[in-house]
């Protein structure tokens, strides 16, 4: 995993941890994919999401990586099960 270059939201060590990456499909549709670092190879790194640095996106936790994709991109570019207006918020009380 050294030739990839990531930009961490959160703490979360890429070794062993179990992270969450944007991932945008062949259809267009940005996604979050859950990784650990044996899964990388499996990936077409080209299809992860990048800042302007080139470093792929990392999240600790799915909740960030959802918070992220709501604030950074359009609607009609967001995986459905992934959109605010779609997620079940009923029983969540902060």
């Amino acid at each position: 995993m050294e030739d990839y270059k990531f930009f961490i939201h959160g703490e979360v060590d890429t070794s062993q941890d179990v992270y969450y990456k944007l991932k945008r499909r062949d259809n267009g549709v940005v996604t979050i994919c859950t990784i650990q670092w044996f899964d990388e190879f499996d990936y077409d790194q080209s299809k992860f999401i990048i800042n302007s640095k080139g470093e792929q996106h990392v999240f600790a936790n799915e909740d960030e990586a959802i918070k992220f994709l709501n604030e950074k991109f359009n609607s009609l570019e967001i995986d459905p099960s992934y959109l605010y207006c779609n997620l079940d918020f009923d029983n969540v009380r902060d």
